[in-house]
């Protein structure tokens, strides 16, 4: 019996898997409480590293490439919104490929049905397709 309830558990935090490099620079994707949006966070302890990073993600993604900066405990926090991040494809693929990983992992029907709703977000309908394509 007890083999099976340890086999119904599930991860709560597994290295690594939840993230994904935007310019060369590993970010976590984290999911809001109530499936409401995700974003993409990195912990930095200096401030040269924070002026480093920003730059790097402007030289890559434009001028107009947004970042929150916040003070979370001794890290300070690197936060890149979904708005800002659904508008580049090749975010958004990563995102979603994540996104699809931490789906199959959830074992909890709650937390499936929040990833469910950031993937309906980010992922492509036929008939937005068709409208992209001028059908």
């Amino acid at each position: 019996m007890n083999l099976k309830e340890i086999a119904r558990m599930e991860m709560k935090f597994r290295r690594g898997e939840n993230q994904i490099e935007v310019a060369g620079i590993k970010f976590s994707v984290y999911i809001s409480e109530k499936g409401r949006g995700f974003e993409l966070r990195h912990k930095v302890k200096s401030e040269t590293e924070i002026h480093e990073i920003i730059n790097k993600l402007r030289s890559v993604y434009g001028e107009d490439f947004m970042v929150g900066i916040y003070e979370s405990g001794k890290y300070t926090l690197i936060r890149i919104p979904a708005y800002i991040a659904e508008r580049y494809d090749d975010i958004k693929r990563r995102v979603i490929s994540v996104l699809c990983k931490k789906f199959m992992r959830a074992k909890n029907e709650e937390k499936r049905q929040y990833i469910a709703t950031v993937l309906r977000r980010l992922a492509p309908t036929k008939g937005a397709a068709a409208v992209r394509n001028g059908l």
